[in-house]
């Protein structure tokens, strides 16, 4: 179903690049028949959209059981996950990649892979990076996005498209862990911030 909307969504551009007359001049007829299309694709995107929302109350079923796990575990299960499935892979950053957070690790790699893809639909390579967040004490955060994220310049703790559920579900499976998930509003188009509680300290 997240398939289907990301191809359907994908298609918009292209209308707009069409109707804005910006690879040549249409006629009346041309405009009334691709006017039509996109009416029928915006009514599509939202049945899908609303399916999706109607599946949500489903993530409560869904066992999450965190774990004490590196967060190289996570990075290289996420570009696992998108290479098992032809997928591009990420670029990983290993830094802090040793530090021990708690997570499940099966569902927080779909999550980074999930993000991962949403990432790379622009045209730059998308990168999995483990980081300190000012914004997250206690916690480790792993960037998802096309640059390298600053010490302490994660996005903020806003999600840019709350109607967007397959963003809704990675946000319920990552709060679930006792996570949180930042899509940052004045960050580059696909950019996310996944914060994981850290692993208490071993005792000496």
């Amino acid at each position: 179903m997240h398939a289907v909307r990301g191809r359907v969504a994908a298609l918009q551009p292209f209308l707009d690049v069409l109707l804005q007359g910006s690879v040549g001049s249409m006629t009346e007829e041309q405009r009334v028949c691709i006017e039509a299309i996109e009416r029928n694709l915006r009514r599509l995107l939202t049945d899908v959209t609303e399916t999706l929302q109607l599946l949500l109350p489903d993530i409560a079923r869904l066992r999450v059981e965190p774990q004490e796990l590196g967060c190289a575990a996570l990075l290289h299960g996420a570009a696992q996950l998108l290479r098992s499935r032809a997928l591009p892979e990420p670029t990983i950053q290993e830094r802090y990649a040793d530090v021990r957070v708690r997570a499940d690790a099966a569902r927080t790699s779909a999550v980074l892979a999930t993000l991962a893809v949403r990432a790379g639909a622009g045209s730059a390579p998308t990168l999995l990076s483990a980081v300190r967040c000012s914004s997250a004490p206690g916690m480790l955060c792993i960037y998802v996005g096309s640059r390298a994220c600053a010490e302490g310049g994660c996005p903020p703790p806003v999600v840019q498209d709350p109607v967007d559920a397959s963003l809704l579900l990675c946000r319920a499976l990552v709060e679930e862990q006792g996570g949180r998930l930042w899509i940052g509003s004045a960050e580059p188009s696909g950019t996310a911030c996944v914060a994981l509680p850290e692993a208490a300290p071993q005792p000496s």
